[in-house]
């Protein structure tokens, strides 16, 4: 999910929106100091999952920060995750599977309040949905 954070906060700075990017790199152990510091910065956080919605890390990060940080929040913890159920082999059905740089951006400008055209952000993609780019030869 950091590529795709780092395409939306790179679109959401010509909005004139600035986000911060961590990248946890592990979850065992977990920086929980560097990811207080960072909701500390803007009052908000977003935690981003490539797993299910349900069951996931994203939802310990949300909680404990829900848990240590309530005070300084402007807004909900958010997350974006895969759906709670298996992906699709269907090129139509998998469309929204993926988390996004888009989605990213959608959330974001929700959680600021503001709207924001992100159809510029989706005409960058140069290869399908479902193709992760010009070296992917397979398995199909």
């Amino acid at each position: 999910m950091v590529i795709e954070a780092i395409h939306a906060a790179e679109f959401l700075i010509t909005q004139g929106i600035s986000c911060e990017v961590l990248d946890l790199r592990t979850i065992s152990p977990l920086d929980w100091q560097s990811v207080f510091n960072s909701t500390a910065k803007t009052g908000r956080i977003l935690v981003l999952d490539t797993a299910t919605t349900t069951g996931s890390i994203s939802g310990e990060i949300v909680s404990r920060v829900a848990d240590k940080c309530w005070e300084i929040l402007k807004c909900a913890p958010q997350r974006l995750a895969m759906p709670d159920y298996p992906e699709s082999t269907s090129f139509a059905l998998t469309a929204n599977y993926h988390v996004r740089a888009e989605h990213i951006a959608e959330k974001v400008s929700q959680m600021l309040g503001r709207k924001i055209d992100t159809g510029p952000l989706s005409m960058q993609r140069e290869h399908p949905h479902d193709v992760p780019g010009d070296w992917f030869t397979g398995p199909f």
